[in-house]
């Protein structure tokens, strides 16, 4: 029963002091505590999934193994200028993990997958009634949920198998999108969490953002306008990135907002 780390000590390493210490805080009462990366952000076989990956339950461990011990690398190239396209892997493969493969990452993608079931049950009791057909739809079970006398119950494990599976996918999408590095020379450091890729939404358009602290120096920002379809099949760094790396700076001002939007 190995420890696994859901957010690797190789990531959390950047944000430790000098001797190694991160300064951790708890978010709902702002209690400060001092911690080791090697005592946080770690599951008893996190990287496991037999029940519903029984074909290979190790999937999980395999994929961040292709992405954990280039790290430093990767970060190494993007404090250096502009990273190779295998460093730019690298960097869209982990946070590709970090933004769907943390427990709470889970917790979110279950109760999303709730409601979408919820609705769709409603929707398909409507259209039986309207047009009929789907003689095994379980109505009155439905219109119990409805009333809510009973419930039902995403498993957590179930919604990170499917985020399993479609890792690569994820992390090939973000390979091809626009970046934007962001230099951080104010007084206050970027800081991360044990769920550390936040998004935010840019008004009523269709667009998001992709945050995630590299070091208490950098942060990524990843916009999506490219859709996986349209990126190939392969996952490769012999086909050149199609996406932009642009280098821009934060004022103290700025950077209080984003810290809000982050957190």
């Amino acid at each position: 029963m190995p420890r696994d780390h859901f957010v690797a000590r190789t990531y959390l390493k950047h944000f430790a002091d000098p001797s190694g210490v991160l300064h951790g805080y708890r978010k709902p009462d702002g209690f400060a505590f001092p911690a080791s990366p090697r005592d946080v952000c770690a599951e008893w076989d996190d990287d496991l999934n037999p029940e519903f990956l029984p074909n290979d339950p190790a999937l999980l461990g395999r994929l961040r193994k292709l992405f954990e011990p280039n790290w430093n690398r990767a970060v190494s190239g993007l404090q250096q200028g502009t990273p190779s396209d295998e460093e730019r892997l690298i960097l869209a493969g982990y946070m590709a993990n970090l933004m769907n493969c943390t427990p709470t990452a889970k917790r979110i993608f279950v109760t999303m997958h709730n409601y979408q079931v919820k609705r769709y049950l409603s929707f398909a009791k409507k259209m039986k009634e309207k047009h009929g057909g789907l003689p095994d739809l379980p109505v009155e079970a439905i219109e119990m949920m409805e009333r809510g006398e009973i419930s039902f119950a995403t498993h957590p494990d179930f919604v990170k198998a499917m985020a399993t599976r479609n890792l690569l996918d994820i992390a090939w999408t973000m390979y091809h999108q626009d970046w934007d590095v962001i230099e951080n020379d104010t007084d206050l450091p970027f800081l991360t969490s044990d769920n550390p890729v936040p998004v935010l939404a840019l008004g009523l358009t269709d667009l998001l953002i992709r945050f995630l602290p590299v070091t208490p120096r950098l942060c990524l920002s990843v916009m999506y306008h490219r859709e996986t379809e349209d990126l190939g099949e392969s996952v490769s760094t012999k086909q050149p990135s199609l996406g932009t790396i642009r280098r821009v700076g934060t004022t103290r001002a700025s950077h209080l907002e984003l810290k809000f939007i982050t957190l």
